[in-house]
């Protein structure tokens, strides 16, 4: 249960898909997903919800107050109390939310780690990329900054993995020479308990002893 925004965004209750607030409302909601966990100004939110508008500052600070007090009742309406919360942060608001409430933040926290060479971590990143991020909010340099760096993320991600499949700081931990007792035998647990797991299954690719001209999948 929570926001996903690696791909169309969208709400994630059970096991239905639900479309994100819009108007006022749902501009705010954006500017807020677009850097989750940091703070942003009123000053700042007020001038992406109406831009050249040049509302006083105590206008701006209650307009955006009254916006987000509607969006804060969205959410605990939505999702359990707190799940997903917008916190004050003296003239900020910011939205807080964990790996399990934002698939972004899944996403950073596991592109990090495979960056630091956590195969496993790197196949949960790439499994949770569902094509351009953010699809469906409204067009804003912020939004294209924050696409940049998501892509940047994943294309680190990428250089981090070997075309095979391996880590190159992990691979002597999913490699194997295969033990060999005859030409037609080989050793297939010892083999695959040294393979990389895609979720509980392990796979990997062997060669046929020389001259069959063919290959066997293991999984």
């Amino acid at each position: 249960m929570g926001i996903e925004v690696m791909g169309r965004a969208h709400s994630v209750i059970g096991s239905g898909t639900h479309p994100l607030p819009r108007g006022h409302m749902g501009t705010v909601f954006e500017i807020l997903l677009l850097r989750p966990n940091h703070s942003i100004s009123v000053t700042a939110i007020a001038d992406m919800v109406w831009p050249g508008s040049n509302l006083t500052a105590a206008t701006a600070r209650r307009r955006v107050q009254v916006i987000v007090s509607r969006l804060r009742r969205f959410l605990i309406a939505r999702f359990a109390a707190d799940a997903i919360a917008i916190v004050n942060d003296s003239d900020a608001y910011r939205l807080n939310v964990d790996r399990l409430t934002l698939d972004r933040v899944a996403f950073e926290e596991d592109a990090a780690a495979a960056i630091d060479g956590n195969y496993q971590a790197g196949v949960q990143a790439l499994a949770l990329w569902q094509g351009e991020p953010y699809v469906g909010f409204s067009w804003s340099s912020e939004l294209q900054a924050q696409r940049r760096q998501l892509i940047s993320l994943r294309r680190r991600v990428e250089a981090a993995m070997r075309p095979d499949g391996t880590h190159p700081r992990n691979i002597s931990t999913v490699t194997a020479k295969p033990r060999v007792d005859d030409p037609t035998i080989i050793q297939r647990q010892r083999l695959l308990n040294r393979m990389p797991k895609v979720g509980e299954r392990r796979v990997g690719l062997l060669s046929a002893p020389a001259g069959y001209g063919k290959s066997v999948v293991l999984a």
